[in-house]
């Protein structure tokens, strides 16, 4: 019997060039014909004036259906547009700031995590010292506070996906927005 490797080709095999002996088949109709001569089945097919696909090549035996394959084709195909369509594309955005930043460039920051949760958006909310120096890794309690703080003031519009936790220097965390009614 001949073994088909499914990942061989994109399109499925169609009326002569199905070379297995036998397949179960399904009419245009729905009817399950049960394990037939792959012959018979060709001879259903060209007697409806449609074509013998072959659906499911990795079954044992394979399973084929008689239906017109131009029109089956752009069924898959407008299905697998539509779902491309209604995937959404979640996007995550990196808000970084030290542990000896002002108030007022915090605020600013915030201000724009808050816009990008508004928008439906994830935040990560990133505490990371800046390089060579030290002694910001001692403010740890300073960095968890400013995170907790964020998150808190970011309350209104999302909900944090994660404790805050340390990723090699920096503390991060990250915030979804809220589900909307």
């Amino acid at each position: 019997m001949y073994n088909r490797n499914p990942k061989q080709s994109l399109s499925p095999r169609k009326n002569s060039s199905i070379t297995v002996p036998r397949i179960q088949l399904i009419d245009h109709k729905g009817t399950n014909h049960g394990v037939i001569d792959t012959r018979v089945a060709y001879d259903m097919s060209r007697e409806a004036n449609l074509d013998l696909v072959e659906i499911n090549p990795t079954s044992v035996p394979p399973t084929c259906k008689i239906l017109d394959y131009g029109k089956w084709r752009f069924d898959q195909k407008k299905k697998a547009t539509m779902s491309r369509k209604n995937q959404k594309k979640q996007d995550l955005h990196e808000i970084k700031f030290s542990p000896t930043i002002e108030k007022n460039d915090l605020d600013r920051k915030l201000n724009k995590a808050e816009s990008f949760l508004i928008k439906g958006e994830k935040v990560k909310i990133v505490v990371e010292p800046y390089r060579g120096r030290g002694r910001d890794m001692i403010q740890k309690d300073r960095i968890l506070e400013l995170i907790t703080g964020a998150v808190e003031r970011l309350s209104n519009v999302g909900v944090s996906e994660k404790l805050p936790g340390m990723e090699g220097r920096k503390m991060s965390t990250v915030v979804a927005p809220l589900k909307s009614k």
